[in-house]
């Protein structure tokens, strides 16, 4: 019995019939609708529920660059010297942006990072590579090539334009730059020191930062746009999808839906090659870099701090704490700031390889509590081997890179899709 069923089973799957169907006739099929419409990319940036719109097509700067509806009323001041400590936490507490010509031609980078130097020195770290120069915070992912390869793909005609490496120094590459003498105290807490490097092209979406920022430039030039705290509701950063961005066009913005964007007071400035900007935290920027000439090189690296008693998190999006302002400052970066800092100096000439880099998700806010330095080197930490691989970045710093040493040791195994790519390159 048992083996009759089995082979009337057999045979009704051999007729294509499923026993386990409802009897009687099939299901209608679904009824076809059209696509959904594309969504209006002028809204693609949005949070849902955005409160935008009430603008017109008529008002000046309507689908033109940032700036377009009228000039620059507002100045940053500049100097030609370093600030000292005491005058760096001064700025950094009154919220004040400033530019040093000159700033950082003391550094040995500025006078070593040619491309055949890197390509010699730092060829095969593995970075991450960008392939859309004008910034997407919901883009693709950027892919990880040995820095020699980008530095080659970068020089070549028909490629240059497409590619654009945002990573972190690893410990090598700090050897070559020197602790600011602004930021020389053990108590200031160093985030991060990021590279930007592209053959110029490159624009940044509006937004603003959670640490304190100077951004240097070795070589090219960098316009940035910049906007006090104050302008945030004018900005739309509260209708943004991500936090801490505007969402509006930086290459055309639309006075249809962001007409308050006229309305926002701001600085323009350009740096030049050897020269720094104190862009305060939460202060908000856009950024467009340029290569004069035949270079094909615009190199940047920011240095992210904190000082002790700054109160993460408390500030970096629009209205809210940001509208309640002391003067020119932001209320809540006022909190448990005392006028002068505690500074407990570096030795002179200490270069960043030898500084303690915290980093977010390591235990940094325990580290801040402690007096803003590295637990167990007081802020110090080993400078790495003679290669800046082998060596550690003492206590605290471990596992602070995303091109650290770690991906340095990976580069060696990425040969064959090394040579995959190189040939991609030569056929574009």
């Amino acid at each position: 019995m048992l083996r009759s069923c089995f082979l009337a089973g057999l045979l009704y799957i051999a007729r294509g019939r499923d026993l386990s169907a409802p009897k009687g006739p099939a299901p209608a099929p679904e009824p076809d609708f059209p696509d959904d419409p594309p969504p209006d990319p002028r809204l693609a940036s949005l949070r849902w529920g955005a409160k935008v719109g009430g603008g017109s097509a008529s008002l000046p700067g309507h689908l033109k660059p940032l700036g377009g509806h009228a000039p620059p009323s507002v100045d940053v001041a500049e100097r030609t010297t370093l600030p000292s400590p005491a005058e760096m936490y001064a700025l950094a507490r009154t919220n004040t942006p400033v530019v040093v010509r000159g700033g950082i031609k003391f550094q040995p980078s500025y006078q070593k990072w040619t491309d055949a130097y890197m390509s010699e020195h730092f060829g095969d770290t593995v970075v991450d590579v960008e392939f859309d120069k004008a910034e997407n915070r919901f883009g693709a992912m950027p892919e990880s090539w040995k820095l020699r390869k980008f530095i080659a793909a970068k020089a070549r005609d028909g490629v240059q334009d497409r590619y654009y490496v945002v990573h972190d120094l690893t410990p090598r590459m700090r050897r070559d730059w020197r602790l600011l003498p602004s930021l020389a105290c053990r108590e200031t807490a160093m985030q991060m020191l990021v590279m930007w490097f592209s053959s110029g092209g490159t624009s940044s979406v509006l937004h603003n930062d959670g640490q304190e920022n100077f951004l240097t430039l070795l070589e090219g030039s960098k316009k940035l746009t910049l906007w006090h705290q104050r302008e945030a509701h004018n900005l739309y950063v509260d209708e943004a999808r991500k936090r801490g961005t505007s969402p509006v066009d930086v290459d055309a913005v639309d006075m249809e839906v962001f007409p308050r964007v006229a309305q926002a007071a701001y600085a323009q400035l350009t740096l030049h090659a050897g020269d720094m900007l104190f862009i305060p935290k939460s202060y908000y920027h856009q950024v467009r870099s340029f290569s004069p000439g035949k270079s094909r090189r615009n190199i940047a690296v920011n240095y992210w701090w904190k000082h002790p008693p700054d109160h993460d998190g408390e500030y970096r999006t629009g209205g809210g704490v940001l509208s309640k302002m002391v003067g020119n400052v932001p209320a809540v970066k006022l909190k448990g700031w005392p006028e002068a800092p505690t500074c407990t100096p570096y030795p002179e000439g200490t270069t960043m390889d030898q500084v303690c880099i915290l980093t977010q998700g390591s235990g940094e806010e325990d580290q801040l509590r402690g007096g803003g330095v590295c637990a167990g080197g007081g802020g110090g930490g080993g400078g790495g081997g003679d290669d800046g691989e082998d060596g550690e970045d003492g206590e605290g710093g471990e596992g602070e890179e995303r091109g650290g040493e770690g991906e340095e040791r990976r580069g060696g195994e990425d040969d064959e899709q090394d040579a995959i790519d190189d040939r991609l390159i030569d056929e574009l």
